[in-house]
């Protein structure tokens, strides 16, 4: 089962005494630690009242969000959330009522994933392993100050999960359960036969954008910049770890063309250039547009290279149990009934 956590107020409850003694058991200088304390503990904040300045408070806890070193010290904090799910996880005895899974017997355990505030905890489908998380979080709550809303989080599980065991987990958590991780990090996890509907949220960003813009007069100068750096540039984190389906390349081009010669849904301009002369270097005649589909294949390409080049990452260790424990990466195929990652990463590394 998985379990997404929604933390209330993260950073304004976070205290500051759990935080210096994180800095210190990294061991952190005592005059870096000091200096860090400093900043944090001589906040105050200042009402304004009808334009007028009005006493000032100062608060005992928590950081300002916004600040540009808040998100470097929360992360310290997450850091004992994830030391004591840890000590747990080296505690799996037994291991079908632990934390923790294991998709394969010879792959590394994963407990969680942490991205800032977005956290997901993995365990075995058992209530012994959800008073373990109560556990977890209650001792995290105390010291650390930080509450989880129980309201906003959401539990999964496997689909072959009976209906009695949710009943024996649920009482533990209080949390709503949900049928599937629709998105995490802005990105869908669950897809199903078509993967045109997963991705059709990116093509409607495309379109939101660019039927705004068509009531605006632009230079082509103008319409360039908008085209390369926030058209472009929206598909581009999806792009990063899945392989769109060719339709979507077809449309967004599409559209992107349809804006450049200033037609709109109600009237078609003449395209005095194909997108394929549009998309050559500037040097050699074109703007310097993007191939989407080679775009999306050079990003895949990227990533199976961090891959061949970080082998001891979490991600390689994880792909190679799975799909080639007795290869090498650029040696492995794509296996039988492959992931959408998978093979995703198989079709950039290509390009190696």
């Amino acid at each position: 089962m998985a379990l997404k956590l929604d933390m209330a107020n993260p950073f304004d409850r976070v205290e500051w005494n759990f935080l210096k003694r994180v800095m210190e058991k990294f061991q952190f200088t005592p005059n870096f630690t000091n200096l860090i304390m400093s900043f944090i503990s001589t906040t105050s904040f200042t009402f304004s009242i009808n334009q007028q300045l009005n006493g000032s408070v100062t608060p005992s806890l928590g950081i300002c969000q916004g600040d540009p070193l808040s998100p470097y010290l929360f992360l310290l904090c997450f850091e004992g959330l994830s030391s004591l799910i840890t000590q747990h996880v080296h505690q799996r005895i037994p291991q079908k009522h632990a934390l923790g899974l294991k998709i394969s017997w010879n792959e590394p355990i994963i407990s969680n994933l942490f991205f800032a505030d977005d956290s997901i905890l993995f365990s075995a489908v058992s209530p012994n392993a959800a008073a373990q998380i109560k556990d977890i979080l209650h001792t995290y709550s105390l010291a650390s100050g930080q509450l989880v809303n129980y309201d906003k989080s959401s539990l999964y599980f496997s689909p072959n999960t009976t209906a009695s065991v949710k009943d024996q987990i649920t009482p533990w958590l209080k949390v709503p359960i949900r049928t599937s991780i629709e998105k995490y990090l802005g990105l869908p996890q669950s897809f199903g036969r078509s993967k045109k509907e997963a991705f059709v949220y990116l093509q409607d960003r495309v379109w939101t954008h660019l039927n705004r813009w068509n009531s605006t007069f632009f230079s082509k100068g103008g319409k360039e910049i908008l085209l390369k750096s926030v058209v472009q540039a929206i598909p581009s984190d999806a792009m990063t770890c899945f392989k769109l389906p060719h339709y979507f390349h077809q449309k967004v081009e599409s559209m992107m063309a349809q804006f450049w010669w200033g037609g709109t849904n109600q009237s078609r301009k003449i395209h005095w250039k194909s997108l394929s002369s549009l998309c050559k270097s500037k040097f050699h005649g074109g703007l310097g547009f993007r191939f989407m589909k080679a775009f999306n294949q050079a990003l895949l390409a990227k990533q199976a290279w961090r891959i061949l080049q970080a082998l001891s990452s979490l991600v390689a260790q994880l792909l190679k149990a799975r799909y080639y424990p007795h290869s090498s990466f650029l040696d492995s195929s794509r296996g039988h009934r492959p992931s959408l990652v998978w093979n995703s990463i198989s079709w950039g590394k290509t390009l190696l």
